[in-house]
């Protein structure tokens, strides 16, 4: 059974990757003028539940970049590619030693580093004026993996991900959600059927916390 990581092993994780963030701050401030954006640890890492794989002794961490405001010179539609690979770009001249480049899949830049056991996965975000949620994507999957067809994707099931985990309260929804997601992590890495992405596993399993404590959540 995979199992969770022990909540001070995070610690460097985490300061390593603020670390890094500030290094593309400044990169991206010296080379690619006009961007403005927030950096959040979000999933399961957010409440100390990241999962160590069980079939690899591996474990991620899932950040998401909400992006504000682009460079004047860009367009929010027309730019899609540029900005996920300036992204790139700054992740790549600025990574602390032992990690890869990072890789453009298809929701999220991901970088490893096999000998520290961890990695993260970073997602570049925004909101719409009715504040709807969307994920810059790479439509690699479904276009012969040409890595030229990117979109901004709706992700209505992340819309009030933030209010609903907030309700999460007390040690008894809290262990329940453990146990749960810990169960769900499990069973999808061994289902060959199963397509989703941590993330959205643990948003799955935070709606089941609430309706099974008969919490009402914004929907």
């Amino acid at each position: 059974m995979c199992d969770y990581v022990n909540k001070k092993e995070l610690t460097k994780p985490k300061q390593t990757f603020n670390d890094w963030i500030n290094r593309v701050n400044n990169y991206m401030s010296n080379n690619f003028k006009g961007y403005e954006f927030d950096i959040v640890l979000t999933g399961s890492a957010s409440r100390n539940m990241a999962i160590r794989r069980c079939d690899n002794d591996y474990f991620d961490l899932d950040y998401q970049i909400l992006l504000d405001r682009i460079p004047s010179e860009y367009d929010w539609n027309k730019s899609c590619k540029q900005i996920k690979n300036d992204f790139k770009v700054a992740f790549n001249n600025t990574k602390p030693q032992g990690f890869k480049d990072m890789k453009d899949r298809s929701q999220a830049l991901r970088t490893k580093n096999l000998s520290l056991g961890y990695g993260y996965d970073v997602i570049i975000t925004k909101f719409d004026s009715k504040n709807n949620f969307y994920i810059l994507f790479n439509k690699k999957d479904t276009n012969s993996n040409n890595n030229n067809d990117y979109e901004w994707a709706i992700r209505k099931d992340m819309n009030k991900y933030h209010q609903r985990l907030a309700l999460i309260k007390g040690a008894e929804m809290y262990n329940y959600l453990r146990n749960i997601y810990k169960k769900e992590r499990h069973e999808h890495m061994n289902d060959a059927e199963q397509k989703k992405h941590s993330y959205q596993i643990f948003n799955d399993c935070v709606v089941q916390t609430l309706e099974h404590f008969k919490i009402e959540y914004p929907r």
